[in-house]
Parts: structure tokens; sequence; C-alpha cells
């Protein structure tokens, strides 16, 4: 498989651009051929070529090289749909009695992409492939998410106007609402 940015720009326009001169494992994964560290394995076996001879891990591609990436195995990778249930967390339990999707669901090599609150239900994308992550995780790809929520007091203007702004959140502003 031969890569150049050319092919790129006209194949990929939806994904993130490439900051050249960019490490090879990053240049792989920007491109969607694998993930960071599968990368770095291609490139420790001396699968990846870089014009002509074989890639180390401390190179870096430079705009116009030509990148070979030789004998990837084919990978099935597995995709779940899962309703999480309130009382359940997404990600690390803190007690014994606490209960996370791992220990509900008993497929190895699955993640959850996101987080729910541990009273909150809904849809959770459960793969064993994280080169999606990224994709449906990071805001510069605009996903919208749609949520529903009973309040038990009545909703007044200035808590509609205060959504519509975007609300300041744990990790920062979110978008508006």
């Amino acid at each position: 498989m031969e890569l150049r940015k050319q092919e790129y720009m006209e194949n990929k326009p939806d994904r993130e651009a490439i900051p050249f001169p960019v490490r090879t494992h990053r240049y792989l994964a920007l491109k969607g051929i694998a993930t960071r560290r599968a990368a770095e394995k291609f490139i420790e076996e001396g699968k990846v070529i870089i014009n002509g001879r074989k890639a180390v891990l401390t190179d870096r591609v430079q705009e116009d090289d030509v990148v070979t990436v030789k004998s990837i195995p084919n990978r099935t990778y597995r995709y779940f749909a899962y309703h999480k249930p309130r009382g359940i967390l997404t990600h690390s339990p803190q007690s014994k009695t606490e209960r996370a999707i791992a220990d509900v669901i008993n497929i190895q090599g699955i993640f959850p992409i996101g987080r729910l609150a541990q009273d909150s239900e809904g849809l959770l994308i459960l793969p064993d492939d994280g080169r999606v992550t990224d994709r449906l995780l990071s805001p510069r790809f605009d996903h919208e998410k749609e949520y529903v929520a009973t309040i038990q007091e009545r909703v007044r203007p200035d808590m509609i106007a205060r959504l519509a702004a975007g609300p300041d959140l744990e990790d920062g502003p979110s978008k508006p609402c």
C-alpha cells in the first residue's frame, strides 16, 4: 500500500490535515491505516518503508515522502451497540459494590466510546477498534448528540438561555445547545 499526500487530500477530506513533518506512527494513524500503537508495531516489524528504506520509530514523514506498508494482516473489527442501564458505570468503578460495563458484558477487547453517568441510561458503542474513538468523540468532526432529560423543577427561560449558550462542564464549556 503506497500513500501520498495528494491521495490523502483527494480521498480523505474528512480526516485531520497532516501536520508535516510528522512521526511515522502518527502519520499512519491519521491515514486510518492503524492505531498509533499498531503502527509502532508495524514499524518495529520492518513492515513500513519510507522512500525505499525501512522506517524506524524515530522517523518523521515529510510531505513528499513515499510511505509503503507491507503485509498488514486483514483484521475483523467488532462493534456492539449497548443500551447502558442506570446503575452501571461506563468506566472505572471506585468500590467493590459499583459495577462497570466490563462486569456486565463478558466480551474481551471491547471498550465503551464516550461516557454516561451512573444514573443515566442510553446507547453506547462498544468496539474493539481504537481507530474510531477520535472520529466519534472529537469536537472537530461535529457529531450531533441528542439527550432527553427529566428534571424536577419547571424549566425557566433563563435555564433555556444558559443551555442554548453552551453550559460550562467539568472539563470546560460545551458547544451551544
